[in-house]
């Protein structure tokens, strides 16, 4: 008798072992299916590296990467953006990248706020210090940073506010990865801060464009350089 009611205690701490274990585990599977954008392996083409990297065409990214909320409000912005960036090329040549990178960016936010932000656009994306390759440096990333904040104070009324807070939101993420790498410690703490401050200023405008590019940015593992955390 006692050693029966011993195998039953066993039984029952081994059954509870397991569905306690089985908890865990469904937890950890499911628990992104409960935060509205998708968590998975990144993008090859996200939507964040077409309009704020503005380095390849809109039309390599490629929706069906992603799933539920995410891909339906990225096929959205693919739609109503296809009129504003259908004559756009890829191009190697570092000149004419640089060069298309700003027709890019000036097609995005006129896209998101309507004609009359053309003077604006033409403005920022005509002065803000475009790298071809950052070479895996903080300095590129927050020095365009810097300038989109220098933008925004001589012009704080201007209706490309979101975009250009989360333009500088992106590029501290992508200083913040690059001070990781460098071991630069004192950049970390700013670039991180700052990376907060711009997507709250951005998210606030409420614009669904502007919310959806920063759901995928945040939904990155990383913006620039992998394995380097994030802020």
């Amino acid at each position: 008798m006692a050693e029966c009611i011993k195998r039953r205690a066993r039984d029952y701490s081994t059954w509870s072992f397991m569905k306690r274990a089985f908890g865990v585990l469904f937890l950890f599977l499911c628990l992104p299916c409960h935060q509205g954008w998708a968590a998975g392996p990144r993008p090859r083409a996200s939507l964040t590296d077409a309009v704020l990297m503005a380095a390849f065409p809109l039309s390599e990214v490629d929706s069906a990467a992603y799933d539920g909320p995410a891909r339906a409000c990225i096929d959205r912005y693919l739609v109503d953006a296809g009129p504003f960036l259908r004559d756009d090329r890829r191009t190697d040549n570092p000149e004419k990248a640089i060069a298309s990178r700003r027709w890019r960016l000036e097609r995005h936010m006129k896209m998101i706020f309507g004609p009359q932000v053309e003077q604006d656009a033409r403005s920022f994306v005509g002065a803000v210090p475009l790298g071809f390759e950052w070479e895996g440096m903080s300095e590129g990333p927050l020095r365009e940073a810097e300038y989109a904040e220098m933008w925004l104070e001589r012009h704080p009324r201007s209706l490309l506010g979101p975009f250009l807070h989360l333009f500088a939101a992106h590029r501290c993420r992508a200083g913040f990865e690059a001070a990781g790498r460098e071991k630069a410690g004192g950049s970390l703490p700013m670039a991180a801060r700052n990376y907060r401050v711009h997507l709250r200023a951005a998210r606030s405008a409420g614009n669904k464009k502007i919310n959806c590019i920063a759901d995928d940015m945040e939904a990155l593992p990383y913006v620039y350089l992998p394995g380097f955390g994030r802020p």
